[in-house]
């Protein structure tokens, strides 16, 4: 197989200002998809994100793991800038899941956290997942949304330009 050679990419700046403590966008307001074992917390993070101007999608990762949808059909049907994907029980399933998005071509340039309590998995994250940002349960929900700030930029920069999650955009 012949590999294409992969294109620099630029960043392009993002429109948007913050005037007062609110935030203006003058794009359309992002999309957080999350995926996690446990929907207590799945309901709990998307009335905090909704509460923040966030369009939130959440997909039980139960119906993932069990085949009952695909990855791609995630990213195609709900299109997020940024994905929370929780890595339960049993783990190597759940990373091996998350592993199946995070390589498939239309997850390029999307913002991702991964959340676990399983501390074993954060080096194995670290050398597959570059880009990836990690939170050990339980986290700190402020973190948690400064994160999803920063990704949603981030992520819609790099697929204006072009560029993988993991790709430095200033790099080329």
């Amino acid at each position: 197989m012949v590999q294409k050679a992969r294109q620099p990419c630029k960043m392009v700046p993002v429109s948007g200002q913050t005037t007062g403590g609110m935030r203006i966008m003058s794009q359309p307001t992002a999309t957080v998809a999350i995926v996690e074992t446990n929907q207590d917390i799945a309901e709990m993070l998307r009335l905090l994100l909704t509460q923040e101007g966030y369009r939130v999608v959440t997909v039980p990762l139960a119906d993932l793991v069990q085949g009952q949808g695909e990855p791609g059909a995630l990213l195609a049907t709900h299109d997020p800038d940024v994905i929370i994907w929780d890595i339960g029980y049993p783990y190597a399933d759940h990373w091996a899941r998350f592993q199946r998005l995070w390589l498939h071509r239309s997850a390029r340039g999307r913002g991702f956290i991964l959340t676990t309590t399983n501390p074993d998995l954060f080096a194995a994250i670290h050398e597959t997942a570059p880009g990836v940002v990690l939170f050990s349960k339980p986290y700190d929900l402020d973190q948690l949304l400064e994160a999803v700030r920063r990704l949603t930029v981030e992520a819609r920069a790099r697929r204006q330009a072009g560029c993988s999650p993991g790709q430095d955009p200033h790099r080329g």
